[in-house]
């Protein structure tokens, strides 16, 4: 990191370790993001899991009333 010979930040760095920072915080909450969408399917999921072994007629209604829109 390039300092001034007074020991202070010049103001290129700061922007520089900024930018970074804005950078890093933006590839975390893309990730968050990614891993909240990744949860919610694997929970949807297995609750359509869950439901189809529950109630069979139920499950086969659904399954029907689905392929006659298809």
């Amino acid at each position: 990191m390039p300092n001034n010979p007074d020991g202070d930040l010049s103001s290129d760095t700061l922007e520089l370790l900024l930018e970074q920072d804005m950078g890093a915080h933006d590839a975390m909450m893309q990730e968050h993001r990614g891993n909240s969408e990744s949860a919610h399917n694997i929970v949807r999921h297995s609750g359509a899991r869950k439901f189809n072994q529950e109630d069979p007629i139920e499950a086969a209604a659904a399954e029907m009333i689905l392929q006659k829109n298809v």
